[in-house]
């Protein structure tokens, strides 16, 4: 399915429109030069793996729409007064995300002290789904 497309069928999915000039200003900010990883060619990647999964979610339309904006914009260092002025929720432990996302897809090197972030003594109810 073409991007555009997927764009407009996701916000039809949650009952509204597509907000205007935010499809354009999104994919400018998966374009920016600075990127290596988290480009349009890996939201293409999410979306084939979340088409496979799809059925499996609550919420399925901001399940989606949460793949589109997982990381339009990144900064570790946000002071608490930017996630009040946004209404961005910050989740502070592992543990509070697990117990309020339906998808959780990792992005993080394997390495000795990644490799059981999430394991079996973490409680995951279905139909959770962790895609590594």
């Amino acid at each position: 399915m073409p991007v555009a497309e997927r764009w407009a069928r996701t916000w039809m999915t949650v009952g509204r429109s597509a907000p205007r000039g935010e499809y354009e200003a999104l994919l400018a900010r998966y374009a920016e030069p600075a990127r290596h990883y988290h480009t349009v060619q890996h939201l293409g990647e999410c979306f084939a793996v979340w088409d496979s999964v799809r059925v499996l979610a609550t919420r399925p339309g901001e399940c989606e729409l949460a793949l589109w904006y997982h990381d339009a914009v990144y900064d570790p260092f946000a002071s608490d007064a930017i996630f009040a002025e946004t209404g961005v929720m910050r989740i502070d432990s592992l543990d509070d995300l697990v117990a309020r996302c339906d998808v959780i897809s990792l992005h993080s090197p394997l390495t000795p002290e990644t490799r059981a972030m999430i394991d079996a003594r973490r409680e995951i109810p279905p139909p959770r789904l962790v895609l590594p």
